[in-house]
């Protein structure tokens, strides 16, 4: 009987070790879970975690025993809740050569037919200082200026200059006029000479004329040709480096007035 009783002792607190010792388990390891903080000044912290609430604060055990509290607008969090990091700012400065020169930012790039349209928006005209968003696309533009292509600003810089030599919008029209008048004049110079000469038994100088004709349009070509080369619109920093020139492919850029071709 005594036997019995006492193995029935045993057996109990044997149980009873076991389950403090589990619940001891479990609550050490509560207790002691480590969180890793990140601040956004680049400070690193890490220790027992005491509470945390997100969007408010964490607040955590160091392992000398101090106790830290850290706000959450503090915290630089890649995954979830926190806040998003700001955009990266460059200082810029613009100057140009002709009057109502504009700065543009490139807010939208979609599709159209085969082609594709830039949405801009004006950040300013030159001569002019603003904070840029540094990750953005950007254009030179503007009234009777000839736009450039889209570039970005230069990494690693808190300031960038832009010096602006702005093309003519109607010196390049009259471009492609001189182009397209010398073109067409070309191509009928070509007929008329080929056809004069296969006919100068007429005596009619049709291949005379056709020569003319031809030598003139090679002219007016060439002529067009280099109004519309000399008015690029060429952007460069402070530093002497090629940011843009004017567009030559097809593109539509979409101004809040209308649409620039």
């Amino acid at each position: 009987m005594v036997v019995e009783f006492s193995c029935c002792r045993c057996h109990r607190l044997v149980a009873v070790t076991a389950l403090v010792a589990l619940a001891g388990l479990f609550a050490g390891r509560d207790a002691f879970a480590q969180e890793q903080l990140h601040l956004r000044d680049g400070a690193v912290f890490q220790g027992e975690l005491v509470e945390k609430i997100p969007g408010d604060h964490v607040t955590i055990k160091l392992a000398t025993g101090e106790t830290r509290r850290v706000e959450w607008s503090d915290l630089v969090i890649p995954d979830g809740p926190g806040p998003r990091q700001p955009p990266a700012v460059v200082h810029v400065w613009v100057t140009s050569d002709r009057d109502q020169t504009a700065l543009l930012r490139v807010s939208g790039i979609g599709r159209f037919g085969r082609g594709f349209f830039e949405m801009l928006e004006p950040v300013c005209v030159a001569p002019c200082e603003v904070d840029a968003d540094a990750n953005a696309l950007y254009q030179i533009g503007g009234p009777g200026v000839r736009p450039s292509r889209s570039f970005p600003l230069p990494r690693g810089e808190s300031t960038v200059g832009l010096q602006v030599a702005a093309g003519s919008t109607a010196a390049t029209v009259g471009g492609i006029i001189l182009l397209s008048i010398g073109t067409v004049a070309l191509t009928m110079g070509s007929v008329v000479a080929i056809l004069g000469a296969t006919a100068r038994s007429d005596g009619t100088g049709a291949e005379t004329a056709g020569g003319i004709t031809l030598g003139a349009g090679a002219a007016l070509m060439a002529a067009g040709i280099v109004v519309i080369a000399n008015n690029a619109t060429d952007v460069r920093t402070d530093r002497g480096r090629e940011l843009a020139r004017a567009k030559t492919g097809a593109g539509v850029s979409w101004l809040p007035n209308g649409f620039a071709f």
